[in-house]
């Protein structure tokens, strides 16, 4: 009996020695582990919603198992990257940051992934966001971004100042130009309207969105240029007559130097893009937090409503290997869908990307009424790609007329002959018929 017990011991203590052996043993190779997925290479443009997604992504991507490194570039630069990638794939740009005046020319040069079928195996519905910010997206059919900022450019007023004169938010140009008369006191430091006036592409904006307040398209039926149309004469007198009414460096104000002056408090009146106001209201430096209005931009009498709209996308690199595009596509999928939308809007992205959120009152609250001027600018069908034309010439386009309206603004072209000169050189950047 006692050799039994013997026997038995011996074997309890063979069987714990073997389980501390396999619990102790080396695991296999690196080379046999499941790696992870390595961090989605994303390429932002230094816009509002940049330094929100790269705050927020981990929490999105993080429960995928996936992860993401963020670089920026500017307006220009990110363009320049993208068809860089498509002369010489450098493996550095996954997922990338663009503006949807470039869709035509970047789908035709085959430098973004298309995304239907990817859309259609995950169930995502297109139809959820914003139609003109979706539609700006796509090219002869077929999709190459899902949007991340989509907004309008819209007007801000001071409403503290609105009341002190009895004013209201102007609904024509004319109507703007006679409030912002009232309200312009630069003795006070307090000037009647900012906006783009800089030579180059944010004077070529402002002019662009004018011919459409104005009634007249920058294209006809073909696509080709009609700069010098009926109305275009009214659009550059219309900012012509802005300039004494603004501060007077405004023929070197662009982008956030506008907005700068009206959340200081140096401006009753401004244009400017929905997701950049809406960071300048939420930013430690805004001394009007509280005082101001939204509102749709003026139209001409006899113009149907109209409102500038842009759209940031976040599209997929076309060089990007086939074993790559899955987890690249589940990112997109995480920092745009539903779920990253909401969270953005929360974190301060006043571009919001689905028609659904704008009902949001809570998360709409710090906006300044934005929220509602988008419902309402979205009903009307307002937001017309005509306005920002999706040609390949819009760039050379947009910088020609900021380029030959600032020598109007100076006063060294006449209205007339610088529509006229404005046209010649459009012409140019066109194919001959």
């Amino acid at each position: 009996m006692r050799a039994l017990w013997v026997i038995a011991g011996c074997v309890a203590l063979l069987a714990a020695l073997g389980s501390w052996w396999w619990a102790m043993r080396p695991g296999p190779p690196p080379s046999a582990q499941a790696a992870a997925p390595a961090p989605v290479r994303t390429l932002l443009v230094g816009d509002p919603f940049a330094p929100i997604v790269e705050r927020e992504a981990a929490q999105l991507l993080a429960p995928l198992g996936l992860g993401a490194l963020f670089e920026r570039a500017g307006y220009d630069a990110i363009r320049q990257s993208i068809l860089a990638e498509l002369q010489a794939p450098s493996g550095q740009v996954e997922l990338v940051a663009f503006d949807v005046v470039w869709t035509a020319e970047l789908a035709e040069r085959g430098a973004l992934l298309p995304l239907d079928e990817l859309c259609q195996r995950a169930g995502l519905d297109p139809a959820a966001y914003i139609p003109a910010a979706i539609a700006g997206a796509r090219w002869r059919g077929r999709l190459y971004g899902l949007p991340i900022q989509p907004h309008a450019e819209l007007l801000w007023l001071r409403r503290d100042l609105l009341e002190q004169v009895g004013g209201s938010a102007p609904r024509t140009p004319q109507e703007l130009l006679a409030l912002a008369r009232q309200l312009h006191r630069p003795t006070a430091g307090i000037y009647g309207i900012v906006w783009n006036a800089q030579r180059g592409s944010a004077l070529g904006q402002s002019m662009a969105h004018f011919y459409a307040a104005f009634g007249q398209p920058l294209l006809d039926a073909q696509g080709r240029p009609t700069l010098d149309g009926p109305r275009a004469v009214e659009a550059l007198r219309f900012a012509c007559e802005l300039v004494p009414l603004s501060p007077p460096d405004i023929l070197n104000t662009a982008w956030d130097q506008r907005r700068r002056r009206f959340i200081a408090g140096q401006a009753a009146i401004a244009y400017e893009w929905g997701a950049r106001m809406g960071e300048g209201l939420l930013s430690p430096e805004c001394q009007v937090r509280g005082q101001v209005l939204c509102a749709p931009p003026p139209v001409a009498e006899g113009v149907r409503r109209v409102a500038p709209f842009g759209t940031w996308c976040l599209g997929i690199i076309a060089s990007v290997p086939p074993a790559r595009q899955e987890a690249v596509w589940r990112a997109l999928i995480a920092l745009c869908g539903p779920q990253g939308a909401r969270r953005f809007a929360r974190a301060g992205n006043a571009g919001v990307p689905l028609t659904a959120l704008f009902a949001d009152e809570e998360l709409g609250a710090p906006y300044a009424g934005l929220f509602p001027v988008m419902r309402q600018l979205i009903a009307a069908e307002a937001f017309d790609p005509a306005v920002r034309p999706a040609t390949p010439q819009w760039d050379p386009l947009c910088r020609l007329l900021g380029e030959v309206y600032h020598d109007a603004l100076q006063g060294r072209l006449a209205p007339e002959e610088a529509v006229a000169e404005a046209q010649r050189r459009a012409l140019a950047l066109w194919p001959q018929p």
